[in-house]
């Protein structure tokens, strides 16, 4: 037998004793016996709903309520005060948890109901024991309340709990009870921190001043569950901080994790242990970020190492939300991973990822942790992008159809209304990866994923403006996008559709580019496109000013050339340079004026490109040099005798 089942064999052992020595009680009448017996019945009652499922719970609940509120009838008209205390304390306590599991309309009536109790008991005079006791049970009844109200009440149901923590917190100072005094702090930490996000440092400081009152020898579950709850609330707080003071605040969450960690193993409690293996899993994925190299590769092995080891312990059947979750902490590991790597063993630990994610996004998880589920969701899609970004073979549009189905999944599960900078950010990844399969494809099938890929990135383009959310970059890197989509479209269009999308994508690179500051990494980018743009213009000779779109383009190629990021890049940066060194011919060709000195110039571009493609091993683009700089001295060849006819003509008139 397990020990699960072994210890639901005794608490209905326990029960049915329990319900014997009610029977024998009954006969003798209402009397403080019988209701001892029903308070008894009740207790064993709890003890069984706390085991079972729903429904068998919600049936166990609902006669232990019935057998309190019996015993309490008889300790009222008895004058019984003490027991009468006791039995109200136990039955607010049941009615919670009771509330708590039923959720619902229902449960926040019970939850009511409870709190109702308390505060009619707390009207009369009671010793302070007795008075403190009452204050703890009803903080925890307003957490509870906090959880299942609506969202403009919540803040009223806390800041109750956490008064109501502190006047039994004092009451246990005053009389030296170190114990639940340093229960009360972890209460009011809990609440504080449920208030919001400017409240973590405080919750985090009540927290660690609570880890002094617990001796991890004699109270071992005391002390690893309040660690863990400290190393929770530092990296929550950690993730709002900056600089040297977030990595600080993430490794003393670590720390704390760790000595939580200690004792966890030694404690028969296995659920805890999953949540905390879990939690210090995230912790050390999310110090990985703020370390380099072999510190960083170090702890996500630790991360990973651990989760795989959860994984191996969670049982599917009756750990199911666990499990979930913790596969996809696993994928957010190996995808972390996997970026400190290179070549195949990258390969290898993004396919571990998306595998792991996949297996995350089960229903258990969906109709339980909704808000986890949909994160796993979106960070499957990311992966399947970002993997299909380095696939060369014909794998890569395969996965980019898989990350935009991913995408539009997510869209149809966000609340209207709800997260406006996700919404955005969804549909500009979706745009993108239809954006890459339309331009790969040069069918009708093509054709109608740009014009999705449009739509998407209005769809983005109109949540930014309409709720103002992001930054600058995003809607540079939003309108960017859209310039390239256009730009792709053009391509591929008749001359008079093109002219149309090309000054569309022109306005859309030129919007880019202003909202880029200097600093910016994209700016190279940004700026290499919007060339390229003007190019294929003057190319198709739909330019309206030639010679200022030259000169535009001129402009555009040689602000790109200047960023130190794009020097990082070879293949860029000789992508740039014989964007340029290939207008500079075609201006020499169109234009009059300074022939020679932009083919000079062009010439001098193509011989410095061939010898950095040698230098980087790219031998085939160094051979499609060859063919631009014969082409570039052929023109220099035929310019040579228009050159010198024009100076002899000048000399002449002189």
């Amino acid at each position: 037998m397990t020990i699960k089942g072994a210890a639901r064999a005794y608490l209905q052992e326990q029960l049915e004793e329990a319900d014997l020595a009610l029977t024998l009680k009954i006969r003798g009448g209402k009397t403080p016996l019988w209701a001892a017996a029903h308070t008894d019945y009740a207790t064993a009652l709890a003890a069984c709903a706390a085991e079972e499922a729903e429904p068998e719970a919600f049936d166990y609940y609902a006669r232990a309520v019935s057998a309190y509120e019996q015993a309490l009838q008889v300790y009222t008209s008895a004058g019984h005060s003490r027991e009468w205390l006791a039995t109200t304390l136990a039955l607010s306590r049941l009615l919670r948890h009771f509330g708590t599991r039923e959720g619902g309309d229902m449960g926040f009536l019970r939850l009511l109901r409870a709190t109702k109790q308390i505060e009619t008991a707390l009207a009369d005079r009671h010793e302070p024991p007795a008075r403190a006791a009452l204050l703890v049970e009803l903080a925890h009844t307003h957490r509870a309340c906090a959880d299942n109200a609506r969202k403009s009440k919540r803040g009223d149901y806390l800041k109750q709990a956490i008064a109501c923590y502190e006047q039994a917190g004092q009451i246990f100072k005053l009389r030296e009870q170190a114990e639940n005094w340093s229960n009360c702090l972890v209460g009011q930490a809990m609440a504080w921190r449920t208030m919001g996000e400017e409240h973590f440092a405080h919750a985090a400081r009540l927290l660690q001043g609570a880890t002094s009152f617990y001796d991890r020898a004699s109270q071992p579950m005391d002390w690893s569950y309040i660690h863990f709850e400290y190393g929770r609330t530092l990296l929550q707080h950690a993730n709002r901080l900056d600089g040297e003071e977030r990595l600080q605040t993430a490794q003393d969450a670590v720390t704390a994790l760790r000595i939580a960690q200690q004792t966890a193993l030694t404690l028969e409690n296995v659920e805890f242990r999953l949540r905390l293996h879990n939690e210090l899993g995230i912790a050390l994925g999310f110090l990985a970020q703020y370390k380099t190299g072999k510190d960083s590769i170090l702890l996500l092995e630790e991360a990973i190492r651990l989760l795989e080891r959860t994984i191996r312990q969670c049982d599917p059947q009756s750990q199911p939300l666990e499990l979930a979750c913790t596969h996809g902490n696993l994928g957010k590991s190996l995808l972390a991973l996997a970026a400190e790597n290179t070549g195949s063993q990258e390969r290898k630990m993004r396919a571990r990822a998306i595998k792991a994610l996949q297996t995350s996004l089960t229903p258990a998880l969906k109709s339980g942790w909704r808000q986890e589920w949909f994160g796993n969701l979106v960070e499957l899609g990311n992966a399947l992008h970002f993997t299909a970004n380095h696939e060369t073979s014909h794998k890569r549009f395969a996965l980019l159809r898989r990350a935009a189905k991913i995408y539009l999944k997510a869209l149809q599960h966000l609340p209207r209304g709800k997260a406006p900078e996700m919404r955005m950010r969804l549909y500009s990844w979706q745009g993108l990866a239809l954006a890459c399969c339309g331009e790969n494809d040069k069918t009708e099938a093509g054709d109608r994923q740009l014009k999705q890929a449009e739509i998407s990135f209005r769809l983005a383009l109109a949540v930014y403006q309409g709720h103002e959310t992001g930054d600058c970059a995003d809607y540079a890197r939003l309108q960017s996008n859209i310039g390239n989509l256009y730009y792709t479209m053009a391509r591929r269009a008749d001359d008079d559709t093109a002219a149309l999308t090309l000054r569309h994508a022109r306005h859309a690179m030129e919007e880019a580019i202003a909202a880029l500051n200097e600093e910016s990494p994209e700016l190279a980018t940004a700026h290499w496109n919007y060339g390229l743009t003007l190019k294929h213009g003057l190319l198709r000779d739909l330019s309206e000013d030639a010679a200022a779109d030259y000169q535009t383009a001129e402009l555009a190629f040689r602000t790109a050339l200047a960023s130190p990021v794009l020097e990082e890049d070879p293949a860029d940066y000789m992508s740039v340079k014989h964007a340029l060194a290939t207008l500079l011919l075609m201006q020499a060709q169109e234009l009059p004026q300074n022939n020679m000195a932009g083919i000079t110039e062009a010439i001098a571009l193509f011989a410095h490109i061939k010898a950095m493609a040698r230098e980087h091993g790219h031998m085939e683009f160094a051979g499609q040099i060859d063919g631009d700089m014969e082409q570039a001295q052929q023109m220099m060849d035929e310019q040579r005798p228009r050159c010198l006819f024009s100076t002899l003509r000048r000399w002449f008139r002189s």
